[in-house]
């Protein structure tokens, strides 16, 4: 692999890759608390802190959906690696899974 990815308090997500030596940053809306990268490296999917929403990016930091269902603010973040789903897990004791091709939660426990 020869990207690094990173995450600061300033509400920036860092992609470096350290081949071409290329830093291609995403502004979030905020301090950012857990983000997940697809495994094709195309889609970014952060949450910041204090918020209950998971904004997914393209690689150019263009917001392309925004999922909605959890209360609390959002702990961790990971996509499967078929690329179907997104799972959160969050401060309102549940854990969310959510297809990524419609954009809909498909479970909540």
């Amino acid at each position: 692999m020869r990207q690094l990815f990173a995450a600061d308090d300033g509400g920036v997500f860092h992609a470096y890759d350290i081949k071409k030596k290329l830093d291609r940053s995403v502004k979030a809306e905020g301090p950012i608390k857990s983000f997940a990268v697809s495994i094709d490296r195309l889609h970014y999917f952060i949450a910041t802190k204090g918020s209950s929403e998971i904004v997914q990016y393209d690689i150019l930091g263009k917001v392309i959906r925004r999922f909605q269902g959890h209360t609390g603010e959002i702990n961790d973040l990971e996509v499967t690696v078929d690329r179907k789903f997104l799972i959160s897990a969050s401060a309102d004791q549940t854990i969310k899974i959510w297809n990524l091709a419609t954009g809909k939660m498909a479970i909540s426990l």
